[in-house]
């Protein structure tokens, strides 16, 4: 009895770096989330070539700053661009 094992060709390098990526922005997102701070999990959070951009409105200065040390604190992330605007209630 033969059996059959299918190869799946090797993923470009293009391929690659887009699932890295999408990893970054999925533990990104949760490293937010994890905050506890609505605000700051409510952040939009864009991935490319492992650059994390942030974007969106918080209240306050810390918020700002935690949210960028969460995102600072994976492995993978290269930089982090912060485009968070602080605006108070």
């Amino acid at each position: 009895m033969l059996t059959q094992i299918s190869h799946r060709p090797p993923a470009s390098a293009v391929e690659q770096t887009c699932l890295r990526d999408e990893r970054i922005r999925q533990a990104a997102t949760a490293a937010l989330r994890m905050t506890g701070y609505r605000s700051v999990a409510e952040l939009e959070c864009e991935v490319v070539d492992g650059m994390v951009v942030l974007s969106g409105v918080v209240t306050t200065f810390y918020m700002k700053q935690l949210a960028q040390a969460a995102v600072l604190r994976l492995d993978l992330v290269r930089c982090v661009e912060i485009s968070i605007e602080v605006r108070q209630p």
